[in-house]
């Protein structure tokens, strides 16, 4: 068992699809595979965006819902253009008028609470997740579609809901158990109460998605796939000699993330790391280049360029330039309201030290 997740710079447009599509058949015809996905590149932050603007009395809501179901519609008919039926594209119709009907509550009544903000903002991942459904089907691969939200179980939306972690594992050892397929598809950063109302995991949401399915499925590798090389020494913009770190400790990677490098956020991060579960963060443009191999003890003799961050003067470590006011060795929770969260794309997949990404949740 493996479980892969995709940023939304992995999921920009159909090129990029098809780049990740790739991807997870050479994977499933390896191993049963997990594929957890972001929404595709920006979507969340509109979707926010709309929902406070419905809220707020501003009918320019709508022209952001219509603007984002011509792009998921003009990506489906790129990737699947000869598609028979009804299919995918008539699905995402539903959703967005579901989507429409949301936002036109929220309208009607002048304001939109936190649990409205989750259940808008968590409609990316729905969209992304349905097309690579249909593209794995159109290309005979054995995949099963699974909502993260009959999985994943938090207490209620709030600025920090909790998972319940022994209910979230019981239900993917069941849908593991129930379901024979070589690729299950899973939409990330969504999750619901007991209530079963929708919320949603906050800033690095999709990777802490595919950590926790990672640790209950008993995975043996998470992949996290993104717009670069793995974990880098430096800002290859400011440094041009930097280089990958094949292999990092996870006590390293986590530190370094503390002072810049946002390949991984360190909370999201922590239930595969308290399992002891190797992080392979790869590029999926550049699938056979060089990645990162982050785990408990690196081979030895490999885990020379750690020494890096502290020895070269533009490192980041040595520049002390923190995240969020953060202090090292202290992992704020990653958990907050959807409705407050405009910046979460940005900080999940925005790059190696400072280098910017359009990521995902």
């Amino acid at each position: 068992m493996q479980v892969l997740k995709f940023g939304g710079s992995s999921l920009a447009n159909a090129s990029a699809i098809s780049q990740v599509m790739k991807i997870i058949r050479i994977a499933s015809a390896r191993d049963k595979t997990i594929v957890v996905a972001s929404a595709l590149s920006g979507v969340t932050d509109t979707l926010i965006r709309a929902g406070i603007m419905a809220g707020s009395g501003d009918t320019g809501y709508t022209t952001l819902i219509d603007d984002l179901q011509a792009r998921h519609i003009t990506v489906i008919n790129e990737l699947l253009p000869s598609e028979p039926g009804p299919g995918v594209g008539v699905e995402l119709s539903l959703l967005f008028d579901k989507l429409r009907d949301i936002c036109r509550g929220a309208f009607m009544i002048g304001e939109i609470s936190p649990a409205t903000s989750d259940l808008i903002a968590g409609f990316g991942e729905l969209f992304s997740t349905r097309i690579l459904e249909a593209t794995c089907t159109s290309m005979g691969l054995s995949c099963h579609w699974a909502d993260a939200r009959e999985i994943i179980r938090t207490g209620p939306s709030s600025s920090q809901p909790v998972v319940n972690t022994a209910v979230t594992q019981r239900n993917v050892r069941e849908l593991l158990r129930n379901n024979l397929s070589k690729i299950i598809l899973v939409p990330g950063f969504i999750a619901s109460d007991d209530q079963g109302r929708t919320t949603t995991l906050g800033r690095g949401g999709s990777d802490y998605t595919a950590s926790l399915l990672a640790v209950a499925a008993k995975a043996r590798m998470l992949w996290i796939w993104t717009d670069v090389n793995g974990m880098m020494t430096a800002d290859p913009r400011i440094v041009p000699q930097a280089r990958t770190i094949e292999n990092i400790s996870y006590k390293e990677a986590l530190e370094i993330s503390h002072f810049g490098a946002r390949v991984v956020y360190p909370p999201t991060i922590q239930p595969v790391v308290s399992k002891g579960i190797p992080i392979m963060v790869k590029n999926t443009f550049d699938p056979e280049g060089p990645g990162t191999l982050i785990e408990q003890d690196p081979p030895e003799g490999k885990d020379k360029d750690q020494g890096y961050f502290r020895q070269r003067p533009h490192s980041p470590v040595i520049h002390g330039r923190k995240r969020n006011g953060g202090h090292t060795g202290v992992f704020k929770p990653p958990f907050q309201c959807a409705g407050a969260a405009a910046d979460q794309h940005h900080s999940h997949n925005a790059g190696i030290f400072g280098a910017h990404h359009a990521g995902g949740y």
